[in-house]
């Protein structure tokens, strides 16, 4: 879009250069989300600044509108003393957005990923421990729960078409894949079944993401408390009980 309005074989082209100073405007025809809108507010930004341009001020919202229309439209204008006094004038229209970015403004450097996570161990020697049968049993239900909620997966995204963004069922899959992984490949400690909930949590964190996972997580954490001390058919109900207290505070 800015190559063409800057283009100059065409009679009506923007005039720019390198050391120009401009302010931008980016307009939500009506139909754009936020984020989107954000989007193209960045990328508008950093290509004006590759060509040296300098973007002292820039404008971003809904404008100029029509009933759910898709796109954005973008508006440049040279700045000099007089037309910097005029736009950052005081005024009570309410559709004219304040100024949202300065040529001061720092451009954002990234953050480093931690290089390294830490994940909660409980002590072996003191968590309660399952039977070899027992840890059978715990083994045999967590492969029939993730295989089942797998097979799902289609069914829950077309409930969730309904009343959410339709991959519900694809979240949950990614998640309950992981976790077939991990006892596949003997990585989750069967037999402490509190740290194995804690493991299979930071697994649904990590494969999941977004909301769902952190609320697995979550949910699990908070069961696992219940069976550091017992791990009798009473305790695991009193684990479900705490990871829902654990989700609700």
């Amino acid at each position: 879009m800015l190559n063409h309005m800057t283009d100059i074989t065409s009679s009506t082209h923007f005039s720019l250069k390198s050391g120009d100073a401009v302010a931008l405007a980016v307009n939500n025809l009506g139909g754009t989300s936020v984020l989107e809108l954000y989007v193209v507010v960045k990328e508008a930004i950093a290509y004006l600044e590759s060509r040296g341009v300098v973007v002292e001020q820039v404008y971003s919202g809904a404008l100029i509108t029509s009933l759910e229309m898709a796109g954005v439209s973008l508006t440049l204008l040279h700045l000099d003393d007089s037309r910097r006094r005029c736009l950052n004038q005081e005024t009570a229209a309410p559709g004219w957005p304040r100024q949202s970015w300065l040529s001061s403004y720092s451009s954002p450097q990234p953050i480093p990923a931690p290089a390294s996570t830490t994940y909660t161990r409980l002590s072996t020697e003191t968590a309660a421990c399952l039977s070899e049968g027992g840890e059978k049993a715990f083994r045999r239900a967590l492969l029939h729960a993730c295989r089942a909620l797998s097979q799902c997966d289609q069914q829950l995204n077309d409930l969730d078409c309904r009343s959410g963004d339709g991959d519900c069922g694809s979240t949950i899959r990614r998640g309950a894949q992981a976790v077939i992984e991990a006892i596949s490949s003997d990585r989750l400690p069967l037999d402490t079944p509190s740290q194995a909930l804690i493991d299979i949590g930071h697994i649904a964190e990590d494969t999941m993401g977004g909301a769902s996972g952190g609320l697995y997580s979550l949910l699990l954490s908070g069961a696992a408390q219940a069976l550091v001390e017992d791990v009798s058919p009473k305790a695991w109900v009193h684990a479900l009980k705490a990871g829902m207290e654990t989700l609700s505070k």
